[in-house]
């Protein structure tokens, strides 16, 4: 049996002191990033191996600090023709006739490209509305960082250091040219503010409120799309009403309201911002027969008048497919259960097990008993998975939240692209791309397993493409995917 001082100098070994870590990792020592030459610079104080507002990345075991420096992507290759917009130009609003065509990103998810575990410019540079402006020739302005901070908040790299052994991925985590303004006493990151002067980029990762860093770096009140797509005049809105995954330890969906009247799946309106938009008004839950039937998502919309607005949503895909909820075997924990205190637990309960760290202690090879969690009276901290009457919850407001999409898409005459469709053709390996690549799933999510990755965005924004083009008929020339793999 392995005994407990090699698993506490294990931890001893990954808490030791960052410029120990750092030492070797300081090259190169300057890198050039839009004829600036930017220095390599250790952020020792502000960036600890874990923030306690990293809500948005997933739960991960961050092992080390390491050194990440910024690499050219191929999010500005020229496209292989000039876009023509002007089907899709609103030269009948003053505010915008005869200006340059603008483009304005609103809502959640992977609009804002985060991935591997955080925000970052080389993921903004990649996300999809960037990468779809690049494909139309048009200016498109997102919160990126300083370049001098590039790597913004919370990005991580895979690590194949494994002082437990067990089967959550360990990360470590850049600890040099960091967004981050400064932490208080627990530890909670602040970030510094976004300099730029138009931002056409309002998605956010986490939820919208008060407290959260991502939109107070913006500095505007984001908790109604509909305010910000008001005080925004764009030619054409991107809209992606979006989930964020494993929050503080639960895996959640988070539907945020639109408009005026409240949050969640009901009560989502766009009354003060879309022009020509009826809002829904339906009670909280009418069930029909079992709790989880809800009632008819198209909520009898009326015809009314609609603006010279255009745009796209996206939906939802299912959140269930996403890698993230494979790490974790529901058997081998079970297993472990059985060996430890048979019958106190059950796992039949759980439709999946969260890759937590203390599950990664539970089924550590490399962990004395006297470490695990769930072992005696050693109790788990948290809820070890989301429970099967919780995952069916999920799963049906999921599917009413995109036909709830796709029906307010279809009243405002807005393109509709559906990636839950997309997403379970690249699990099922049926994904080809608009390029002829065909994509897989290793190639498509980031480290974190469940945003995608700068491929990924590159393979959804074609999509996006495909379809605003059939419903405009106009033709924005589709990226070369290939270009993106292993960035």
């Amino acid at each position: 049996m392995i005994v407990a001082t090699i698993f506490a100098a294990a931890l001893n070994l990954v808490s030791c002191n960052p410029k120990e870590l750092l030492k070797p990792g300081l090259e190169p020592a300057f890198v050039v990033i839009d004829s600036d030459t930017i220095k390599t610079r250790a952020d020792y104080k502000n960036s600890p191996k874990k923030f306690i507002n990293a809500e948005a990345a997933p739960l991960s075991m961050i092992v080390g600090d390491t050194i990440i420096v910024y690499k050219k992507n191929n999010a500005k290759v020229k496209p292989s023709k000039v876009a023509k917009l002007d089907k899709i130009k609103d030269n009948t609003d003053p505010l915008l006739k005869g200006k340059a065509f603008r483009m304005v990103a609103v809502g959640q998810g992977f609009l804002t490209g985060y991935r591997d575990g955080g925000l970052f410019n080389e993921a903004m540079e990649t996300s999809l509305p960037s990468l779809l402006a690049n494909q139309m020739g048009i200016e498109f302005n997102q919160a990126t960082f300083d370049n001098a901070d590039y790597n913004g908040f919370n990005r991580r790299v895979k690590s194949n250091f494994n002082p437990t052994g067990g089967p959550v991925p360990k990360y470590k985590v850049a600890n040099n040219n960091t967004g981050v303004e400064m932490l208080d006493n627990r530890n909670k990151a602040f970030l510094k503010k976004s300099k730029s002067v138009r931002l056409d980029n309002y998605a956010v990762a986490g939820d919208y409120g008060d407290n959260n860093e991502f939109a107070n770096r913006i500095g505007k009140d984001l908790y109604k799309y509909g305010t910000v797509i008001k005080e925004q005049k764009a030619d054409f809105y991107i809209i992606q009403d979006h989930f964020e995954g494993a929050m503080a330890g639960k895996f959640t969906i988070h539907n945020q309201a639109f408009g005026e009247s409240g949050y969640g799946f009901y009560g989502r309106s766009i009354s003060n911002g879309l022009e020509g938009f009826v809002p829904l008004s339906t009670p909280f839950s009418s069930p029909i027969g079992p709790w989880n039937q809800r009632v008819n998502i198209y909520y009898n919309l009326k015809k009314e008048k609609v603006g010279t607005q255009k745009g796209v949503f996206l939906n939802t895909p299912d959140v269930f497919d996403f890698p993230y909820l494979t790490w974790v075997n529901k058997e081998l924990v079970q297993k472990e259960f059985d060996k430890y205190q048979s019958n106190i637990t059950n796992t039949s309960s759980y439709a999946f097990i969260l890759p937590s760290s203390e599950i990664d202690t539970l089924l550590g090879v490399n962990v004395n008993v006297n470490q695990k969690r769930g072992v005696g009276n050693r109790q788990f901290k948290k809820p070890i998975g989301i429970n099967n009457w919780e995952a069916e919850g999920i799963k049906a407001d999921l599917i009413e939240k995109n036909m709830e999409t796709q029906a307010l898409s279809k009243q405002l005459g807005y393109a509709y692209v559906d990636v839950y469709a997309m997403y379970k053709k690249i699990h099922s390996g049926a994904y080809i791309g608009q390029d002829g690549v065909k994509v897989s799933v290793k190639d498509f999510y980031s480290s974190d397993g469940i945003y995608p990755s700068a491929f990924g965005q590159a393979v959804i924004t074609n999509e996006t493409i495909r379809t605003i083009n059939a419903f405009y008929a106009i033709d924005i020339p589709y990226i070369n995917t290939s270009l993106f793999l292993n960035k």
